[in-house]
């Protein structure tokens, strides 16, 4: 029984996610979209918090999904939420997971009108982003970090 409810979150959590990216990449959502969207990165974020091998690098990633998708949908608070809660999640994690965690607060920081502090937060992910190692990875993020207005 465990097994096969270890096997159901470990599917659930990755496709959970992939649906939520995917209608994250949907132009033109609708407002049922957006509440599919969000409803997906909630369950992605409860399969994984329910799975054996669960990680924080994995923790923190759904927390980044969720802040995105809230600042989306132009819910500041709940965006700084979940990116705070990424970025604690991030703070012994590769570079990467450092980077974005700092994204998700800049880019929840704006949505919230607090834009002196979303410069600093943006500034400091664009220092993290200089200590990727992988270029494609340093990339994305710095441009990720320039959609940010």
């Amino acid at each position: 029984m465990q097994e096969s409810l270890q096997s159901f979150h470990e599917q659930f959590s990755k496709s959970c996610f992939q649906q939520a990216w995917e209608l994250i990449e949907t132009e033109n959502r609708s407002f049922d979209d957006d509440l599919q969207m969000i409803t997906l990165a909630h369950a992605s974020l409860f399969h994984w918090s329910r799975r054996d091998d669960v990680t924080q690098t994995n923790l923190a990633v759904a927390n980044w999904l969720l802040s995105r998708i809230y600042c989306l949908v132009d819910d500041a608070d709940r965006a700084l939420e979940y990116a705070y809660r990424s970025q604690e999640l991030s703070v012994s994690l590769a570079a990467f997971y450092r980077g974005y965690a700092k994204e998700a607060v800049g880019r929840a920081l704006n949505l919230a009108g607090e834009r002196e502090a979303s410069r600093r937060e943006i500034e400091l992910a664009r220092q993290i982003a200089e200590t990727i190692e992988d270029v494609d990875d340093r990339v994305m993020l710095l441009t990720d970090l320039e959609t940010i207005h």
